[in-house]
């Protein structure tokens, strides 16, 4: 089911910087926006972040999901 995946720590942050700041615009957005990021987040997007930003202050942002 699951896989590995290795990504470089310049990869991780890429995207790491990439999915925060969509998930800044789609929360600014309309409602409709807000509740595609809320979805994304509860269907696995906040706990795979919450993984990328282990050890790293960002982690705190997604401990809920």
């Amino acid at each position: 089911m699951g896989r590995s995946i290795y990504f470089s720590d310049k990869e991780l942050q890429a995207v790491r910087d990439t999915c925060s700041e969509w998930s800044q615009m789609m929360s600014e957005g309309d409602e409709q926006s807000y509740n595609c990021i809320e979805e994304r987040l509860d269907e696995g997007l906040g706990s795979a972040m919450k993984k990328m930003y282990t050890g790293l202050n960002g982690e705190r942002v997604y401990k809920d999901y």
